[in-house]
């Protein structure tokens, strides 16, 4: 995910909030020309999962959430894995649930908050499988999570 400035490769140039999912033994010569700044995580997929994924999250479109205040907009889907866009508009609180094949989340915007303590703009959480939560946010939040994949 490119946080800001502008990152490249050999296949093109990813404006901030491009999402980029190379395959498993894909390879690629990583650039900046004024610099960048990206999240990234290495060897986090299945070796089958063999999509390359490319999606600027400024021009998708945003689906209703399952609670008023909620939208999201999936990034990619394999078996169990499930990685989406996550808005909360101020004062949303999503209802509890147990995260049965864990979750890993990453704040973009604003500060996000459940039962174990308060996550501002940069903190990366990592829930265990049957991990139980009630998220909520006191301003409008943006975060990318990924669920179902740490039950491997």
């Amino acid at each position: 995910m490119v946080l800001d400035g502008v990152f490249s490769d050999e296949q093109g140039e990813y404006e901030p909030g491009t999402y980029v999912r190379n395959p498993v033994n894909s390879s690629h010569t990583p650039h900046s020309k004024d610099g960048c700044t990206i999240f990234v995580k290495l060897s986090q997929m299945e070796p089958e999962d063999k999509q390359r994924v490319l999606i600027s999250t400024t021009q998708a479109k945003w689906l209703p959430g399952e609670v008023p205040g909620l939208q999201v907009m999936p990034l990619h889907r394999y078996q169990t894995e499930q990685v989406a866009m996550i808005k909360l508009a101020a004062g949303t609180t999503l209802p509890s649930n147990e995260d049965g094949g864990g979750e890993e989340i990453f704040i973009l915007e604003g500060v996000l908050k459940d039962e174990q303590g308060v996550y501002p703009q940069g903190t990366w959480l990592r829930n265990p499988p049957g991990y139980i939560q009630t998220l909520s946010s006191d301003e409008d939040c943006l975060i990318y999570c990924k669920i179902g994949h740490l039950m491997r």
